[in-house]
Protein backbone atom coordinates (compact mmCIF):
# COMPACT_ATOMS: atom_id res chain seq x y z
CA UNK A 1 0.00 0.00 0.00
CA UNK A 2 2.83 2.37 0.56
CA UNK A 3 3.99 2.25 -2.93
CA UNK A 4 0.16 3.16 -4.08
CA UNK A 5 0.20 6.27 -1.98
CA UNK A 6 3.56 7.46 -3.43
CA UNK A 7 2.12 9.73 -6.56
CA UNK A 8 -0.80 10.97 -4.11
CA UNK A 9 1.22 12.13 -1.21
CA UNK A 10 3.84 14.01 -3.54
CA UNK A 11 0.92 15.93 -5.47
CA UNK A 12 -0.92 16.30 -1.99
CA UNK A 13 2.16 17.56 -0.01
CA UNK A 14 2.29 20.56 -2.49
CA UNK A 15 -1.76 21.20 -1.93
CA UNK A 16 -1.45 21.04 1.98
CA UNK A 17 1.82 23.47 1.87
CA UNK A 18 -0.24 25.62 -0.39
CA UNK A 19 -3.34 25.80 1.91
CA UNK A 20 -0.91 26.63 5.00
CA UNK A 21 -0.74 29.65 3.56
CA UNK A 22 -4.40 30.33 3.37
CA UNK A 23 -5.51 33.09 5.02
CA UNK A 24 -9.10 35.27 5.28
CA UNK A 25 -9.47 39.03 5.48
CA UNK A 26 -12.35 40.64 5.03
CA UNK A 27 -13.00 43.21 2.06
CA UNK A 28 -13.57 46.92 2.83
CA UNK A 29 -17.98 46.70 3.27
CA UNK A 30 -18.00 42.93 3.59
CA UNK A 31 -20.20 41.17 5.70
CA UNK A 32 -18.09 37.89 5.95
CA UNK A 33 -14.47 36.78 5.07
CA UNK A 34 -13.36 35.95 1.38
CA UNK A 35 -10.48 33.61 1.43
CA UNK A 36 -7.32 33.78 -0.68
CA UNK A 37 -5.27 31.11 -1.27
CA UNK A 38 -1.63 31.30 -2.04
CA UNK A 39 -2.19 29.95 -6.15
CA UNK A 40 1.75 29.78 -6.87
CA UNK A 41 0.94 32.53 -9.41
CA UNK A 42 2.72 35.04 -7.80
CA UNK A 43 -0.59 36.64 -6.45
CA UNK A 44 0.22 39.14 -3.58
CA UNK A 45 -3.31 38.48 -1.80
CA UNK A 46 -4.27 42.15 -2.76
CA UNK A 47 -6.36 40.78 -5.99
CA UNK A 48 -9.80 42.13 -5.53
CA UNK A 49 -12.21 38.60 -5.42
CA UNK A 50 -15.66 38.11 -6.62
CA UNK A 51 -17.84 37.01 -3.97
CA UNK A 52 -21.10 34.61 -4.02
CA UNK A 53 -24.33 36.33 -3.67
CA UNK A 54 -27.12 34.46 -1.51
CA UNK A 55 -28.09 32.85 -4.83
CA UNK A 56 -25.01 31.42 -5.23
CA UNK A 57 -23.77 33.06 -8.16
CA UNK A 58 -20.25 35.40 -8.06
CA UNK A 59 -22.43 38.42 -8.44
CA UNK A 60 -21.15 38.78 -11.55
CA UNK A 61 -24.47 38.45 -13.19
CA UNK A 62 -23.25 34.92 -14.72
CA UNK A 63 -23.80 31.47 -13.14
CA UNK A 64 -20.04 30.95 -12.38
CA UNK A 65 -18.79 31.62 -16.09
CA UNK A 66 -17.40 34.95 -17.58
CA UNK A 67 -18.87 38.00 -16.76
CA UNK A 68 -22.42 38.98 -18.53
CA UNK A 69 -21.22 42.74 -19.19
CA UNK A 70 -18.34 41.23 -22.02
CA UNK A 71 -16.61 44.23 -24.09
CA UNK A 72 -18.34 46.09 -26.84
CA UNK A 73 -17.63 43.89 -29.64
CA UNK A 74 -17.86 47.36 -31.81
CA UNK A 75 -16.24 47.59 -35.34
CA UNK A 76 -14.86 45.01 -36.90
CA UNK A 77 -11.15 44.80 -36.84
CA UNK A 78 -8.93 42.60 -39.17
CA UNK A 79 -6.39 40.20 -37.64
CA UNK A 80 -3.23 41.75 -38.23
CA UNK A 81 -4.50 44.32 -35.78
CA UNK A 82 -5.31 41.55 -33.27
CA UNK A 83 -1.36 41.41 -32.73
CA UNK A 84 -0.50 42.26 -29.11
CA UNK A 85 -0.89 41.49 -25.45
CA UNK A 86 -4.60 40.76 -23.71
CA UNK A 87 -5.30 40.17 -20.32
CA UNK A 88 -8.16 37.33 -20.45
CA UNK A 89 -10.70 36.58 -17.97
CA UNK A 90 -13.09 32.83 -18.69
CA UNK A 91 -14.00 29.49 -17.22
CA UNK A 92 -14.57 25.97 -18.15
CA UNK A 93 -17.74 23.20 -17.45
CA UNK A 94 -15.29 20.28 -16.31
CA UNK A 95 -18.21 18.46 -14.67
CA UNK A 96 -19.29 16.31 -17.44
CA UNK A 97 -17.13 13.25 -16.23
CA UNK A 98 -18.35 13.91 -12.48
CA UNK A 99 -21.43 13.94 -13.40
CA UNK A 100 -22.29 11.07 -15.29
CA UNK A 101 -22.73 7.07 -13.85
CA UNK A 102 -19.02 5.71 -14.71
CA UNK A 103 -18.22 4.22 -11.49
CA UNK A 104 -14.64 2.59 -9.98
CA UNK A 105 -16.04 -0.73 -10.67
CA UNK A 106 -16.06 0.20 -14.23
CA UNK A 107 -12.27 1.54 -14.01
CA UNK A 108 -11.23 -1.86 -12.15
CA UNK A 109 -13.13 -4.30 -14.82
CA UNK A 110 -11.54 -2.46 -17.60
CA UNK A 111 -8.33 -2.66 -16.71
CA UNK A 112 -8.26 -6.20 -15.76
CA UNK A 113 -9.58 -7.10 -18.91
CA UNK A 114 -6.02 -5.75 -20.39
CA UNK A 115 -4.36 -7.00 -18.33
CA UNK A 116 -5.88 -10.46 -17.89
CA UNK A 117 -5.65 -10.54 -21.86
CA UNK A 118 -2.33 -9.46 -21.68
CA UNK A 119 -0.88 -12.03 -19.00
CA UNK A 120 -2.12 -15.01 -20.90
CA UNK A 121 -0.34 -14.97 -23.90
CA UNK A 122 -2.90 -14.74 -25.84
CA UNK A 123 -1.14 -14.02 -29.93
CA UNK A 124 -1.76 -10.23 -30.48
CA UNK A 125 -4.16 -10.82 -33.71
CA UNK A 126 -6.52 -12.52 -31.35
CA UNK A 127 -6.32 -9.47 -28.42
CA UNK A 128 -9.24 -7.42 -29.18
CA UNK A 129 -11.71 -10.29 -29.60
CA UNK A 130 -10.25 -12.22 -26.43
CA UNK A 131 -10.74 -8.61 -24.38
CA UNK A 132 -14.56 -8.42 -25.93
CA UNK A 133 -14.72 -11.90 -24.94
CA UNK A 134 -13.56 -11.51 -21.18
CA UNK A 135 -15.58 -8.39 -20.86
CA UNK A 136 -18.23 -10.11 -21.86
CA UNK A 137 -17.90 -13.25 -19.82
CA UNK A 138 -16.85 -11.59 -16.46
CA UNK A 139 -16.70 -7.57 -16.65
CA UNK A 140 -20.54 -7.40 -15.20
CA UNK A 141 -19.67 -9.46 -12.15
CA UNK A 142 -16.23 -7.32 -11.51
CA UNK A 143 -17.93 -4.40 -11.54
CA UNK A 144 -20.82 -4.93 -9.10
CA UNK A 145 -18.41 -7.00 -6.44
CA UNK A 146 -16.40 -3.70 -6.76
CA UNK A 147 -19.04 -1.34 -6.48
CA UNK A 148 -20.48 -3.48 -3.83
CA UNK A 149 -17.62 -2.54 -1.89
CA UNK A 150 -17.40 1.56 -3.04
CA UNK A 151 -17.23 3.62 -0.16
CA UNK A 152 -21.14 5.18 -0.67
CA UNK A 153 -19.07 8.89 -0.63
CA UNK A 154 -17.43 7.89 -4.17
CA UNK A 155 -20.40 6.43 -5.89
CA UNK A 156 -22.63 8.73 -8.34
CA UNK A 157 -24.88 11.17 -6.83
CA UNK A 158 -23.40 11.21 -3.83
CA UNK A 159 -23.46 14.55 -1.75
CA UNK A 160 -19.77 14.72 -2.23
CA UNK A 161 -19.67 14.15 -5.80
CA UNK A 162 -22.79 16.71 -6.49
CA UNK A 163 -20.60 19.20 -4.87
CA UNK A 164 -17.48 18.10 -7.44
CA UNK A 165 -19.74 18.19 -9.91
CA UNK A 166 -21.20 22.56 -8.99
CA UNK A 167 -17.64 22.90 -8.15
CA UNK A 168 -15.69 21.88 -11.45
CA UNK A 169 -18.76 23.01 -13.83
CA UNK A 170 -17.46 27.15 -12.56
CA UNK A 171 -13.67 26.57 -12.56
CA UNK A 172 -12.52 30.17 -13.49
CA UNK A 173 -8.97 31.61 -14.64
CA UNK A 174 -6.96 34.49 -15.28
CA UNK A 175 -4.53 34.40 -18.09
CA UNK A 176 -2.20 36.55 -20.24
CA UNK A 177 -2.53 36.20 -23.99
CA UNK A 178 0.35 37.44 -26.48
CA UNK A 179 -0.27 37.10 -30.33
CA UNK A 180 1.55 37.36 -32.87
CA UNK A 181 0.76 37.29 -36.52
CA UNK A 182 3.00 36.97 -39.84
CA UNK A 183 0.46 37.64 -42.10
CA UNK A 184 -0.91 33.96 -43.10
CA UNK A 185 -1.65 33.00 -39.65
CA UNK A 186 -1.57 33.79 -36.05
CA UNK A 187 0.17 32.57 -33.03
CA UNK A 188 0.20 32.68 -29.04
CA UNK A 189 0.81 31.46 -26.19
CA UNK A 190 -1.72 32.09 -23.13
CA UNK A 191 -0.17 31.75 -19.73
CA UNK A 192 -2.31 30.99 -16.53
CA UNK A 193 -1.87 33.48 -13.84
CA UNK A 194 -4.78 32.63 -12.05
CA UNK A 195 -6.98 29.36 -11.68
CA UNK A 196 -9.86 29.61 -8.89
CA UNK A 197 -13.67 28.21 -7.93
CA UNK A 198 -15.45 29.73 -5.80
CA UNK A 199 -17.55 28.18 -2.51
CA UNK A 200 -20.02 29.46 -0.21
CA UNK A 201 -18.88 32.98 -0.58
CA UNK A 202 -14.88 32.04 -0.41
CA UNK A 203 -12.56 32.26 -3.54
CA UNK A 204 -10.34 28.80 -3.49
CA UNK A 205 -6.94 29.31 -5.67
CA UNK A 206 -5.59 26.04 -6.78
CA UNK A 207 -1.91 25.84 -6.35
CA UNK A 208 -0.64 26.43 -10.35
CA UNK A 209 2.66 24.56 -9.32
CA UNK A 210 0.38 21.39 -8.25
CA UNK A 211 -1.41 21.36 -11.80
CA UNK A 212 1.42 22.47 -14.16
CA UNK A 213 2.13 19.36 -16.12
CA UNK A 214 4.56 17.03 -14.56
CA UNK A 215 8.21 17.97 -15.88
CA UNK A 216 11.16 19.01 -14.48
CA UNK A 217 10.98 22.74 -13.27
CA UNK A 218 7.23 22.99 -14.48
CA UNK A 219 5.55 25.40 -12.24
CA UNK A 220 3.53 27.04 -14.42
CA UNK A 221 0.37 26.13 -16.52
CA UNK A 222 0.47 27.83 -20.68
CA UNK A 223 -0.90 26.24 -23.87
CA UNK A 224 0.16 27.55 -27.41
CA UNK A 225 -2.62 28.71 -30.27
CA UNK A 226 -2.49 28.29 -33.80
CA UNK A 227 -5.01 30.08 -35.91
CA UNK A 228 -6.22 31.71 -39.19
CA UNK A 229 -8.66 34.72 -39.40
CA UNK A 230 -11.75 35.19 -41.41
CA UNK A 231 -12.50 38.47 -41.44
CA UNK A 232 -13.49 39.32 -37.46
CA UNK A 233 -13.65 35.84 -37.14
CA UNK A 234 -10.12 33.90 -35.39
CA UNK A 235 -10.21 30.23 -35.57
CA UNK A 236 -8.11 28.89 -33.17
CA UNK A 237 -7.00 25.21 -33.35
CA UNK A 238 -7.50 22.77 -30.82
CA UNK A 239 -5.01 22.80 -28.33
CA UNK A 240 -3.61 21.41 -25.28
CA UNK A 241 -4.17 23.03 -21.73
CA UNK A 242 -2.33 20.72 -19.36
CA UNK A 243 -4.07 21.11 -16.14
CA UNK A 244 -3.44 17.52 -14.53
CA UNK A 245 -7.49 17.18 -13.96
CA UNK A 246 -7.13 14.46 -11.81
CA UNK A 247 -4.51 16.21 -9.02
CA UNK A 248 -7.44 19.49 -9.56
CA UNK A 249 -10.36 17.44 -8.20
CA UNK A 250 -8.43 15.29 -5.65
CA UNK A 251 -7.34 18.83 -4.45
CA UNK A 252 -10.75 20.28 -4.55
CA UNK A 253 -12.73 17.39 -2.87
CA UNK A 254 -10.16 17.71 -0.20
CA UNK A 255 -9.13 21.44 0.27
CA UNK A 256 -12.54 23.04 -0.80
CA UNK A 257 -14.87 20.34 0.42
CA UNK A 258 -13.05 17.99 3.00
CA UNK A 259 -13.43 14.59 1.77
CA UNK A 260 -10.85 12.60 2.75
CA UNK A 261 -7.91 12.30 -0.61
CA UNK A 262 -7.39 8.37 0.19
CA UNK A 263 -10.64 7.13 0.25
CA UNK A 264 -10.26 4.82 -3.17
CA UNK A 265 -6.66 4.19 -1.71
CA UNK A 266 -8.13 2.90 1.15
CA UNK A 267 -10.98 1.00 0.08
CA UNK A 268 -10.05 -1.98 -2.12
CA UNK A 269 -6.61 -4.49 -0.50
CA UNK A 270 -5.51 -6.42 -3.31
CA UNK A 271 -6.15 -9.43 -0.71
CA UNK A 272 -9.60 -9.06 -1.83
CA UNK A 273 -8.64 -10.05 -5.50
CA UNK A 274 -8.78 -14.21 -4.43
CA UNK A 275 -12.37 -13.93 -3.52
CA UNK A 276 -12.92 -12.20 -6.64
CA UNK A 277 -11.46 -14.85 -8.85
CA UNK A 278 -12.77 -17.81 -7.18
CA UNK A 279 -16.32 -15.84 -7.88
CA UNK A 280 -15.26 -15.42 -11.15
CA UNK A 281 -13.98 -19.07 -11.86
CA UNK A 282 -15.96 -20.82 -10.04
CA UNK A 283 -12.93 -22.17 -8.34
CA UNK A 284 -11.61 -23.61 -11.63
CA UNK A 285 -8.18 -22.97 -12.31
CA UNK A 286 -8.65 -20.73 -15.82
CA UNK A 287 -11.47 -19.19 -17.64
CA UNK A 288 -12.35 -20.62 -21.77
CA UNK A 289 -13.38 -18.19 -23.73
CA UNK A 290 -14.63 -19.33 -27.21
CA UNK A 291 -13.52 -17.27 -30.06
CA UNK A 292 -14.31 -17.78 -33.35
CA UNK A 293 -11.64 -19.29 -34.75
CA UNK A 294 -10.41 -21.02 -31.61
CA UNK A 295 -10.58 -21.30 -27.55
CA UNK A 296 -8.47 -18.99 -25.58
CA UNK A 297 -7.62 -19.92 -21.76
CA UNK A 298 -6.91 -17.20 -19.35
CA UNK A 299 -5.80 -19.14 -16.13
CA UNK A 300 -6.39 -18.12 -12.43
CA UNK A 301 -3.16 -16.71 -11.75
CA UNK A 302 -3.31 -14.01 -14.73
CA UNK A 303 -6.56 -13.19 -13.88
CA UNK A 304 -5.19 -12.73 -9.59
CA UNK A 305 -2.48 -10.40 -10.99
CA UNK A 306 -4.67 -8.54 -13.58
CA UNK A 307 -7.29 -7.90 -10.39
CA UNK A 308 -4.15 -6.58 -8.29
CA UNK A 309 -3.11 -4.07 -10.68
CA UNK A 310 -6.94 -3.01 -11.60
CA UNK A 311 -7.20 -2.30 -7.97
CA UNK A 312 -3.40 -0.76 -7.69
CA UNK A 313 -4.69 1.28 -10.69
CA UNK A 314 -8.03 2.60 -9.45
CA UNK A 315 -6.13 3.89 -5.91
CA UNK A 316 -3.69 5.55 -7.94
CA UNK A 317 -6.51 7.61 -9.35
CA UNK A 318 -8.45 10.86 -8.07
CA UNK A 319 -11.75 9.05 -6.19
CA UNK A 320 -10.85 6.31 -7.91
CA UNK A 321 -11.82 7.82 -11.63
CA UNK A 322 -9.63 10.22 -12.80
CA UNK A 323 -5.84 9.95 -13.67
CA UNK A 324 -3.80 12.69 -12.09
CA UNK A 325 -2.62 14.04 -15.81
CA UNK A 326 -5.40 14.00 -17.77
CA UNK A 327 -5.47 17.19 -19.84
CA UNK A 328 -8.22 19.45 -21.60
CA UNK A 329 -8.55 20.58 -24.88
CA UNK A 330 -10.02 23.69 -26.15
CA UNK A 331 -10.31 25.28 -29.59
CA UNK A 332 -12.65 26.93 -31.75
CA UNK A 333 -14.25 30.51 -33.02
CA UNK A 334 -13.00 33.72 -31.52
CA UNK A 335 -14.50 37.19 -32.04
CA UNK A 336 -11.80 39.88 -32.71
CA UNK A 337 -13.35 43.11 -31.90
CA UNK A 338 -12.53 46.87 -31.92
CA UNK A 339 -14.65 48.78 -29.22
CA UNK A 340 -13.40 52.37 -29.32
CA UNK A 341 -13.57 52.43 -33.08
CA UNK A 342 -10.06 53.41 -33.10
CA UNK A 343 -9.50 50.74 -36.06
CA UNK A 344 -7.42 48.65 -33.79
CA UNK A 345 -8.55 45.11 -31.95
CA UNK A 346 -8.42 45.14 -28.82
CA UNK A 347 -11.21 43.03 -27.62
CA UNK A 348 -11.24 38.94 -28.15
CA UNK A 349 -14.57 37.17 -27.26
CA UNK A 350 -15.10 33.12 -27.38
CA UNK A 351 -18.36 32.76 -29.55
CA UNK A 352 -20.76 29.37 -29.24
CA UNK A 353 -18.94 26.77 -31.11
CA UNK A 354 -15.59 27.55 -28.77
CA UNK A 355 -15.05 24.40 -26.49
CA UNK A 356 -13.04 20.84 -26.41
CA UNK A 357 -12.71 17.70 -24.35
CA UNK A 358 -11.76 16.58 -21.40
CA UNK A 359 -9.30 13.73 -22.26
CA UNK A 360 -10.23 11.50 -19.92
CA UNK A 361 -10.54 8.41 -22.19
CA UNK A 362 -10.11 8.53 -26.11
CA UNK A 363 -10.70 11.84 -27.74
CA UNK A 364 -13.74 10.45 -30.04
CA UNK A 365 -15.28 9.20 -26.35
CA UNK A 366 -14.32 12.51 -24.84
CA UNK A 367 -16.79 14.56 -23.03
CA UNK A 368 -17.17 17.59 -24.03
CA UNK A 369 -16.59 20.75 -22.08
CA UNK A 370 -17.59 24.25 -22.62
CA UNK A 371 -14.85 27.23 -22.46
CA UNK A 372 -15.48 30.68 -22.68
CA UNK A 373 -13.91 33.74 -22.34
CA UNK A 374 -13.32 37.83 -22.75
CA UNK A 375 -10.41 39.83 -23.25
CA UNK A 376 -9.26 43.25 -23.26
CA UNK A 377 -5.70 44.32 -24.76
CA UNK A 378 -3.40 45.37 -22.42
Amino acid sequence: MGARGLAWGTAMAVAVAAAACTNETTEPGDTGPTTRTAGGSGSTGERDVPRETDDGSDGSGTDGGVPETQPDAGAPATLADATGDYAVDGSWDLSAPIGGDRTIGDVVAEVLVEEAVALSGVPSALEDEAAVALDGAVGDDVRDFVDARTPDELRPGSPLMEALGELTARVRYESTLALSDDGEAVSGTETFERIYVVHDGRVHEVPLAMIAPAAPDAVSVAASWEGTSDGATLSVEPHLVEIRYGLLVLWLSHEVLGADPALAESAFATAMCTVLVDELTGGSDDLVLDLVLTDVRIGRGALVDACESALDEAASRALGLFSYDTPIEVGGDVHVGDADGDGLADTLTSTEDHGGHLLVTARPLSPRIAATFTARAR
